[in-house]
């Protein structure tokens, strides 16, 4: 079937606000994540930056990014223009009235420790692999021509992955949440029950509806790393707050969140699930002091079995669990993976890991890839601290739209057997996912 792609309504421009809060200096993937130039004078922070894969039809889902000019001079400059150059400026844009200290259409003056914003977007018109220059001119002898790269990429959809993230036995009417993504983890919308089939089912004998028709309403655990790795570099915590905060701006009027930070200790931030998104603000932004190791293992399982507390009601849960290396406190990581799985499978509950952060290795991208597939969740890694802002919003866009329920009359015959749902989008290979219906202890 072909798609419709459209604006999100209500989770685009929470983050795109967020997006352009930040003065983050992290560089794209592949990029030069540093600041401006080294020497004194006019700079550009942060010095390159890349957008990343974006697939065909999500052009209004890319964030755009600020840029920062700064004067680092001891007398005022002209900035005398701005404007994009290099081999593909028309996939670009540059907004000189865009972020928070909006720098204006030159030219203009630029006293000494001053600084100003300008924006910029990846607009693609066309496929391909992009790259431009953020070119501007100034009086400065130091500096005369400064400026920032600019990259991005936008393909087709090559692939879709299935991911059934919960199936809920003892719900009434019994139901199953599945995520339809693509290769650059971007969830995959407007399918209908004739794009699904289950292994085990005659046709016509489940419904299938995207979850914003269905306003099921979901409770989501939180849980971030503030271990000396983090911590050090500001623009990551800010990025991370930011993201947070962009997902308890997604919520609903009956969804609910639970706030988790860990180092050494794991500090639960609220007093189990609230609605209230003003409670859930102040805790994201409520600093914690809880050493420097990483006890991300102990602070997952803690998010797993705070959903047996009064508070969380909803039947479609799911943790978001941050980090940016490997957990320094268990002994066996290996063992406490296995745990941590066992204890989110008993639980139903699916685990979408992030990872982020200079120090991430590839040990712990495997461990966080397994962590999601053992549970129903998904692994997403951003190119960097910079680009976490896309992440949050794919990451929202599954939760707060495009997952999709699957209704059942009853699966009361089918416990301790697999769900297998398989996907059929136009021009790729059909994908299926899997997961263990549990037995349903409930009523």
């Amino acid at each position: 079937m072909t798609l419709e792609y459209g604006k999100s309504r209500l989770l685009v421009p929470a983050l795109l606000a967020a997006s352009l809060g930040l003065s983050g200096c992290g560089g794209g993937g592949g990029g030069d994540g540093g600041g401006g130039n080294t020497a004194s004078g006019i700079t550009v922070v942060p010095k390159s930056f890349d957008f990343g894969i974006i697939t065909e039809g999500n052009e209004d889902h890319v964030l755009p990014r600020q840029f920062i000019i700064r004067n680092e001079g001891t007398t005022t400059h002209n900035i005398s223009s701005m404007s994009l150059f290099g081999d593909h400026p028309n996939q670009f844009e540059l907004d000189e009235s865009g972020g928070n200290a909006p720098c204006g259409a030159p030219p203009f003056d630029l006293p000494a420790g001053g600084s100003c914003t300008v924006v910029a977007e990846f607009k693609p018109v066309r496929l391909g692999e992009f790259n431009a220059l953020l070119v501007a001119q100034s009086d400065d002898p130091n500096t005369p021509t400064f400026g920032g790269v600019l990259r991005g990429t936008y393909e087709p959809i090559k692939s879709i992955h299935v991911n059934v993230n919960q199936v809920n036995a003892c719900a009434f009417p019994p139901k199953a949440f599945v995520s339809v993504t693509d290769q650059a983890d971007f969830p995959i919308p407007n399918l209908v029950a004739g794009d699904f089939t289950l292994a085990g089912f005659a046709p016509g004998s489940y419904g299938v509806q995207p979850i914003s028709r269905n306003y099921t309403d979901l409770s989501l655990s939180i849980t971030m790393d503030y271990s000396g790795s983090i911590t050090d570099f500001p623009d990551a915590v800010d990025n991370m707050e930011a993201g947070a905060t962009s997902l308890v701006d997604a919520m609903q009027d009956n969804d609910e969140a639970d706030i988790i930070k860990y180092a050494d200790d794991v500090k639960p931030m609220t007093e189990y699930f609230k609605s209230d998104k003003d409670i859930l603000k102040a805790a994201i932004n409520n600093p914690p002091d809880l050493g420097r190791d990483t006890a991300f293992y102990g602070a997952t399982e803690e998010a797993i079995a705070r959903f047996d507390n009064p508070g969380s009601n909803n039947d479609r849960k799911a943790v978001i669990a941050l980090t940016d290396g490997e957990d320094t406190v268990v002994e066996d990581t290996e063992a406490a993976l296995h745990d941590t799985i066992g204890e989110a499978v008993g639980a139903d509950i699916p685990v979408f890991t992030i990872g982020f952060g200079e120090f991430l290795q590839e040990a712990q991208k495997d461990e966080l890839q397994r962590l999601a597939d053992g549970t129903g969740g998904l692994f997403y890694q951003p190119a960097s601290d910079a680009n976490l802002q896309q992440a949050f919003l794919q990451v929202a866009l599954l939760l707060f739209e495009y997952q999709y329920v699957i209704e059942f009359d009853d699966l009361s015959d089918k416990e301790g057997t697999s769900l297998e749902v398989t996907v059929a989008y136009e021009g790729v290979k059909d994908a299926t996912g899997t997961k263990t219906i549990q037995a349903c202890s409930g009523p």
